[in-house]
């Protein structure tokens, strides 16, 4: 063992201590760990409380297209014209995106964008802030679905009738009048149905029962307790044209629809989006032309790889993060309403209305109460706020933020992204997943490299399970690819492998490389596709356009196809899009450090629950099962180095049977084995894409 793995190994307990409260008694034992793995002794509190209510995961895919500089100026154009016209136009996703359909009148529409551009200035003048770029979106080409309630559509301008002829209050006026209107047929259908949602304000609903505990607990203007709070965190798939019967939340399960998510637009004080692709003209109606918004995209083909910041709309402001090498963007959505409250979202779907009502895809959520006066912030806190603020401030939100208080908005609830930003001022104690951050970039050292990628994912585990000793556990993988297929070595599956069973990485580093390379391939399930159930599928062949697996990921000779297993969705013949990670354990619960010390000292994590009944663990985010999302580990145990060429961004919580296994999972479980004729679905062999 080296001298940095036995540093790994070592615990110091602290004393313990009795806390008391109005409800009962809990237990802390206070744990420091020295380890080349920590830069500084850490001390982590574990008590005896309430567990909440249980969290699923879900992830979002960064499946889309680059776009054309032509297509790139049109779209934006689309995000205000597109809201004084009819559109008509009916789309499915191809290989990179959203298919296109032509003008029919190319002319009109240029003619049309100019008056509804002039509209919109008179709307809310603005000053455009530097460096310039352009925009990248997904072509305004979705067709709106029969049934209103599954449907995240904008609203339009009269059928058939020219933008033109409207000035800006018109504008205004009518986009009021057909949101009231949808409303009201909503409305309409879940009284019919009997629907009641967190995000919906029907006619006649009782006030749920607070308890005193939580009526005391009014941080800012938000009292625990209202209706719609998703305070202890929730993940649900979204709902879906193609369910089932009772499965778009009749059945108990419930679902989530973007309107609801974002909810009252008139609330919102300031949304930060982040999203691979994005029909602007679609995203652009969710809120109100005054409120201020950063959307964080893919730089476009002829931008260079360095940060961007552009003002796209009225109060949008667009920015880039570097990317080192190429790489995909990160999918996210933060919004601060005007109570005091922040939502965190993150969800499996791209920001395209086809992800919000076709395929499968999921959603995590949680509200954050605002404190009642800001904490100190502590430099060496290691928690979900801080990994979040590291996220937004390479992700170029603090660009943003600042264009915005420079032009219009010197009054947006969050001014900086810097170190405590959030933490400071908004109440986390009920958060309980761990956060999972790819960031582009080479990582060198261990306070670096535990920090992002699959190691960050190894440290979570380690920490959810109670993981001490060096080699980990022991257990199969199901793998839920979400959209794309990487190119497999055994030597990466292996070190994937072991940072899923909690494996401290100095034991794959201390292996020789030759040894690495000759391994056989590890307990994972990767689940994708066949052929026949996308055929089979609701959308069928064209709605294949968001998954992705090439030739020679399937034929070629070191090809894992031994591996793969069929995606099936547990909600109908819908084609899946969530990203999902479910890890269970074969070993048998371990005991942990604290037996070997104390046996009548039980250390609790912070739900409440004994780390050594930890059976396997849930990932839902927006890392597709590739070395470029999860990055490739290298160097050696005393110096390793770890590369991404991803920016992604997910959560892990743990599992504690087998049942809570299944009620996580948004796929069929345990997962078929392809049969002897399958074959993955790839577009290569497709006639549809083809054409």
């Amino acid at each position: 063992m080296t001298p940095a793995g036995a540093a790994f190994d070592r615990l110091r307990l602290g004393s313990s201590r009795i806390i008391l409260n109005s409800r009962r008694t809990r237990r802390v034992q206070r744990v420091s760990i020295i380890s080349p793995f920590f830069p500084a002794p850490t001390t982590a509190s574990v008590h005896l409380a309430t567990p909440p209510v249980p969290v699923v995961l879900s992830q979002l895919c960064d499946t889309g297209r680059r776009m054309s500089d032509s297509d790139q100026d049109e779209d934006l154009a689309r995000a205000i014209a597109l809201s004084l016209r009819e559109s008509n136009r009916s789309s499915q996703p191809t290989a990179g995106g959203s298919k296109e359909q032509p003008e029919d009148d190319d002319a009109r529409f240029q003619a049309d964008l100019q008056r509804a551009i002039t509209a919109s200035q008179a709307v809310q003048p603005t000053r455009s802030p530097s460096p310039t770029t352009s925009i990248t979106s997904s072509a305004d080409t979705q067709q709106t679905p029969p049934l209103t309630e599954l449907t995240e559509s904008a609203p339009s301008g009269p059928s058939g009738s020219s933008s033109g002829a409207y000035n800006a209050n018109t504008f205004l006026s009518e986009r009021a009048q057909l949101e009231q209107a949808r409303l009201a047929r909503l409305k309409r259908f879940r009284e019919q149905s009997g629907q009641t949602e967190p995000g919906e304000r029907p006619l006649k609903r009782k006030t749920p029962s607070v308890s005193p505990d939580d009526r005391s607990l009014v941080q800012g203007k938000i009292a625990v307790g209202t209706p719609g709070l998703v305070l202890d965190g929730a993940v649900r798939q979204t709902a879906n044209r193609h369910a089932y019967p009772g499965k778009n939340g009749e059945d108990g399960n419930l679902v989530w629809r973007l309107s609801e998510i974002i909810g009252d637009k008139s609330d919102v004080q300031l949304a930060i989006l982040s999203s691979y692709a994005i029909q602007l003209s679609w995203i652009y109606e969710f809120f109100n032309p005054g409120t201020p918004v950063i959307l964080v995209a893919q730089p476009a083909t002829q931008e260079s790889s360095g940060p961007t910041v552009k003002q796209v709309l009225p109060s949008w402001i667009r920015v880039t993060p570097v990317f080192r090498g190429g790489g995909y963007g990160v999918m996210h959505i933060k919004i601060f309403y005007k109570t005091g409250r922040l939502r965190i979202v993150i969800p499996t779907a791209n920001l395209v209305p086809y992800d919000w009502r076709d395929i499968e895809n999921s959603a995590f959520v949680q509200d954050l109460p605002r404190r009642a006066s800001p904490i100190p912030h502590d430099p060496s806190a290691d928690n979900f706020a801080s990994t979040l603020e590291n996220v937004l401030r390479v992700l170029n939100v603090e660009a943003g933020l600042r264009s915005h208080i420079h032009n219009d908005h010197p009054g947006i609830p969050l001014s900086s992204v810097k170190p405590g930003s959030l933490w400071c001022h908004w109440d986390f104690s009920r958060v309980t997943v761990r956060l999972i951050a790819s960031l582009n970039g080479k990582y060198e050292g261990w306070p670096k490299v535990i920090n992002v990628g699959h190691t960050a994912l190894m440290k979570a585990v380690r920490d959810l399970a109670g993981i001490t000793d060096r080699k980990g556990r022991k257990g199969s993988v199901d793998m839920s690819k979400g959209s794309s297929i990487g190119t497999y070595s055994s030597k990466w599956l292996n070190e994937f492998y072991g940072s899923c069973m909690g494996e401290n990485p100095e034991v794959w580093l201390d292996q020789p490389k030759s040894r690495r390379d000759k391994l056989s391939f590890p307990d994972i399930k990767i689940l994708f596709p066949t052929l026949r159930y996308v055929q089979e599928s609701a959308s069928g062949e064209q709605g294949g356009g968001t998954m992705f697996c090439r030739k020679n990921q399937w034929y070629g000779p070191r090809s894992p196809c031994e591996l793969f297993h069929q995606s099936r969705s547990r909600r109908g013949k819908i084609l899946m899009h969530s990203k999902m990670i479910i890890t269970m354990f074969s070993d048998g619960a371990k005991t942990s450090a604290s037996d070997s010390i104390d046996d009548d000292v039980i250390l609790l994590d912070q739900n409440g629950n004994d780390p050594r009944s930890v059976i396997g663990w849930a990932y839902i985010g927006s890392h597709n099962f590739t070395p470029s999302a999860w990055g490739n580990l290298s160097g050696s145990a005393f110096s390793p180095v770890i590369n991404i060429s991803n920016y992604e961004l997910g959560i892990v919580l743990p599992l504690y049977s087998e049942g809570d296994a299944n009620n996580r999972a948004c796929y069929e479980r345990p997962p078929m084995k392809y049969l002897s004729d399958d074959r993955p679905w790839m577009q290569e062999e497709s006639e549809y894409f083809k054409q």
